[in-house]
Order: C-alpha cells, then structure tokens, then sequence
C-alpha cells in the first residue's frame, strides 16, 4: 500500500501527467535525449554542463483554462582544446607557419630532433628525420 500524498506519488503524477502530455511526449522524449547527451559529454570532458526544463503558463483570453509550454535546452560542458598551433597573419594575405618578415640569419641551422622535416619548398611534411 502506497500513501497518495507520498514524494513518490507527486513524482509518478509530474512526469506521467506532465510531462507525458506536453507536446504529446515530445517533451519528456527532449528531456531524457538532453540528460544523456549532457551525461555523456559530462564523463568524457570531466566538465559540467546543464540541462533546464522550463515551462510557460499563459492564459488564452476569454477560457477559464491555462496553455502550459515547456522547452528543454542543454549545455553541453566544455572540453579542452584538442591542440593549437600558431600562424602568422602579416597584414594582407594569408596565414604563415613562418613569419615572413622575418630575415634568414646566415650561418644559422636549423635542428629539429624527433620530428617530420618540413619541406620549405612546398611547406609539406617529408618521411625522413633530422
């Protein structure tokens, strides 16, 4: 035997009633793909996000009866970048790995140690290691 004026009994009455026959469904449908959309990015990026029902009461004039709209909108949490990399913009014309402007200091070489070669030429990333 349940008591009616149970917690439980009021949660049973909100989502069968409620939530069951706004928008014929459709809301409860919305609500349950955001808590598991925002759930899921949640344990991916570690980071909150949020979920809000909310829920319009109007009046159509001249009717004793109330219009209830609900909306469902989420937050999805925010992960961190997966990497950047840096350009050059110098004025008009594009983006540079290199800067440009910047003169070539005779008797300088280049070392790179434990990556691809970057082919000047054709800015491509060749096979082989220095």
């Amino acid at each position: 035997m349940t008591n009616r004026d149970s917690p439980q009994d009021a949660t049973i009455i909100v989502v069968e009633r409620l939530f069951g026959r706004i928008g014929q469904g459709r809301l409860a449908k919305q609500l349950y793909e955001a808590l598991v959309g925002v759930a899921l990015e949640t344990q991916r990026t570690g980071n909150p996000g949020v979920v809000t029902v909310r829920f319009k009461v109007s009046a159509p004039a001249g009717s004793p009866a109330v219009q209830i709209t609900g909306t469902v909108s989420r937050v999805m949490p925010t992960g961190s970048p997966e990497g950047a990399t840096v350009f050059v913009a110098p004025g008009v014309g594009g983006l540079h790995s290199s800067d440009p402007q910047q003169y070539a200091m005779a008797g300088i070489r280049e070392i790179i140690i434990g990556a691809q070669v970057v082919d000047r030429a054709t800015s491509e990333f060749g096979g082989a290691q220095r």
